[in-house]
């Protein structure tokens, strides 16, 4: 999800990859959770970490709650996320699991990309 929504708010002038520690196969929950606000990301693929161009990267986001070894100079945010994959509830409590990931990984990403805006222009507008 994370992937989806940071490349609607970055847009297409920058590269944005996702991946993992234990890549698996996308959840239909997470599917329906971006759909709901427009997002489609049945093109994306789960892929592990040793697949991410780190050389091009400026930023990372770790969603995890312990972060892996990284490589070195690049800007990192830590956001510790819980899986909304690992909810074990009805249908409509899991879909909710997703929704309030999926929002509370939205606030986020716009505030990174304002963060980085500010660091291109020279400060906030």
């Amino acid at each position: 999800m994370a992937e989806g929504l940071a490349k609607r708010a970055f847009g297409p002038e920058h590269a944005v990859y996702s991946a993992g520690l234990h890549p698996t196969e996308r959840s239909p929950l997470a599917l329906r959770a971006l759909q709901e606000i427009g997002i489609d990301i049945t093109h994306q693929t789960a892929k592990p970490l040793s697949d991410v161009p780190w050389a091009e990267m400026d930023w990372v986001v770790v969603l995890l709650a312990q972060a892996p070894a990284l490589p070195a100079g690049k800007k990192i945010c830590h956001w510790p996320t819980p899986d909304p994959s690992l909810e074990t509830g009805s249908e409509q409590a899991r879909m909710e699991c997703f929704r309030d990931t999926r929002d509370a990984l939205e606030i986020r990403i716009a505030s990174l990309v304002a963060e980085s805006r500010d660091a291109l222009t020279g400060g906030p507008h």
